[in-house]
């Protein structure tokens, strides 16, 4: 599969809230992979890092779910992408990085 020269890797980190059971988990997970693939993105790949602890409460919370989506799309589907996680009330916080690597 050929992949034009104006996709960039990226990776992203969202933390799902921890009142949500690892059915609601996958079920968010997977959305969000079919949302990700439908707007262009190639080699998606997802790395569940567990229920960990915060150093600090975020929104009154102190541990969360950690899953790390790594994928390869252009600037336009990153913008897509944050927007929908950040109405997602099941995701605490999140962050998308250019990966270079």
């Amino acid at each position: 599969m050929k992949v034009p020269k104006d996709k960039n890797y990226y990776e992203s980190t969202l933390i799902f809230s921890p009142t949500c059971n690892m059915k609601e988990l996958r079920i968010a997970i997977l959305n969000y992979v079919k949302h990700l693939r439908r707007l262009g993105a190639v080699n998606i790949g997802v790395v569940f890092r567990g229920r960990l602890n915060f150093i600090y409460p975020i929104n009154l919370t102190k541990s969360g779910y950690f899953i790390e989506i790594y994928f390869k799309s252009s600037p336009q589907v990153v913008l897509n992408f944050v927007s929908k996680y950040r109405l997602d009330t099941m995701v605490v916080r999140g962050l998308v990085t250019l990966n270079n690597s």
